[in-house]
C-alpha cells in the first residue's frame, strides 16, 4: 500500500513576503491514508459518499477485451469486490441523492453514446443510453428523481437534465 500526500497548489499573498516574492510555497491540505487496490477493476474516476464510512467508486475494467464499467462499495476504508456492468464501457463520476442509490456518468461503445447507469448497494440495477452525448463526465443529482449530466457530444460541451424513473 501507497500514502498520499495532498497539496494546494497556490502561493498565499502572506506567504510571498516570507520568501522574497518569488518562491513557490506547497501547502498540505491534507494526508491520505493507505490507497487500497481494487480487483477487478482498471481505473477509479468517481466517488461519492452516502455517509462518512460508506462510499461507491465507479470506473472500469476490460472484460474479455471489451470496455466494461466497473463499480465497487467502500465500507469503512476497505472496498468491497468489483461489479461490472457490461450495457456501459465506462462510468466517470457518481452522486448519490438517496441513501445507497446512486447514478453514475458514463459512455458506451456499442451504441456509442453516453449512459447513466443507476447502482443499488454498490451493484448496477440498470443503464440507459443518453440521445445526443457521446461521453458523460460529470453528474449531479438534486433529487433522487432528476440529475443533471455533463459531458460532450465528439466535437462540443454538452449538459442536460435526465429523468430516474
Amino acid at each position: 500500500m501507497t500514502s498520499l500526500l495532498v497539496y494546494y497548489l497556490t502561493t498565499p499573498a502572506s506567504s510571498v513576503a516570507s520568501t522574497g516574492g518569488g518562491g513557490k510555497i506547497y501547502w498540505p491540505v491534507a494526508a491520505l491514508g493507505p490507497v487500497h487496490a481494487v480487483s477487478g477493476t482498471l481505473f477509479l474516476d468517481g466517488i461519492a459518499c452516502t455517509n462518512p464510512v460508506t462510499c461507491v467508486a465507479v470506473g472500469g475494467v476490460f472484460v474479455q477485451h471489451q470496455p466494461t464499467a466497473a463499480m465497487t462499495l467502500i465500507q469503512s476504508g476497505e472496498p468491497g469486490p468489483a461489479q461490472t456492468d457490461p450495457d456501459a464501457a465506462g462510468l466517470s463520476n457518481v452522486a448519490c441523492p438517496k441513501g445507497m442509490t446512486c447514478q453514475a456518468a458514463g459512455f458506451s461503445v456499442e451504441p456509442h453514446g453516453g449512459t447513466v447507469t443507476t447502482i443499488q448497494d454498490g451493484r448496477p440495477a440498470g443503464t440507459v443510453h443518453v440521445d445526443g452525448a457521446f461521453h458523460l463526465g460529470g453528474i449531479s443529482c438534486p433529487t433522487a428523481a432528476t440529475c443533471v449530466v455533463t459531458g460532450t457530444n465528439g466535437g462540443e460541451g454538452v449538459f442536460g437534465t435526465v429523468t430516474i424513473r
